[in-house]
């Protein structure tokens, strides 16, 4: 009896079966191996996306060519970019800018795929652009750098607290992901009293360490549509 190649598609693509047993052993169908393990013989294929069947009517017949034209369709469809939901495209809005004075890097912290570096945040400040950032210094701080693949990769995670002009005390948490040449991160404010609305804001970050090392440079803006 034949063999029987059984394959389901979606709208996400083409899956394949698990191994298959045919005159010649099991196999796992492949875009070459279909066409390559039976060029002679039919294929059965079935739009199904939960699982495989091999019974019932609806089953239909392909040769190898009807089943590689098939196949090309479904790649076609797949690969046409579905329409975007976004009425409008987010905006970036400069609320503040800051800068932090580091202290003294510690050694090397060995992790998986590279190292860990931790400093202190001594003090700094932090100037509002607008009328929609805050202005105040900091009084203290960590920052703890993860350098991995030798720089290819760096991770950021810093915690700052201080007090504005005002008095309201804050605290800032940046994580973010960048490399040598660019570090972006996700800010959260921790606050109250009349900057209490930014805790609900979506707001991103690109930060510069000098050259020295002792003093970070970082602009705030606020994602809105």
């Amino acid at each position: 009896m034949p063999a029987s190649v059984f394959v389901a598609t979606s709208n996400m693509g083409v899956m394949t079966h698990a191994p298959i047993k045919s005159q010649r052993g099991y196999f796992v169908p492949s875009w070459c191996s279909l066409l390559a393990h039976a060029p002679d013989q039919k294929i059965l294929l079935r739009a199904k996306t939960s699982r495989f069947e091999v019974k019932g009517p609806t089953l239909l017949e392909y040769g190898p060519i009807e089943f590689l034209i098939t196949s090309l369709l479904v790649l076609v469809a797949s690969a046409v970019p579905a329409k975007s939901p976004l009425k409008t495209t987010p905006k970036l809005e400069r609320i503040f800018q800051s800068m932090a004075q580091l202290g003294a890097f510690n050694a090397p912290i060995p992790i998986a795929g590279g190292q860990r570096i931790v400093a202190s945040v001594v003090n700094g400040s932090i100037a509002s652009v607008g009328n929609k950032g805050i202005t105040g210094v900091f009084k203290g701080g960590i920052s703890v750098i993860d350098i991995i693949d030798g720089g290819n990769a760096i991770i950021n995670n810093v915690q700052t607290f201080g007090i504005t002009n005002d008095g309201t005390p804050f605290l800032v948490t940046e994580s973010g992901v960048g490399n040598a040449a660019d570090d972006f991160a996700r800010l959260s404010l921790n606050i109250g009293g009349n900057f209490a609305y930014l805790q609900d804001q979506f707001i991103i970050t690109e930060a510069a360490l000098a050259a020295d090392r002792k003093s970070v440079m970082t602009v705030g803006y606020l994602v809105h549509d």
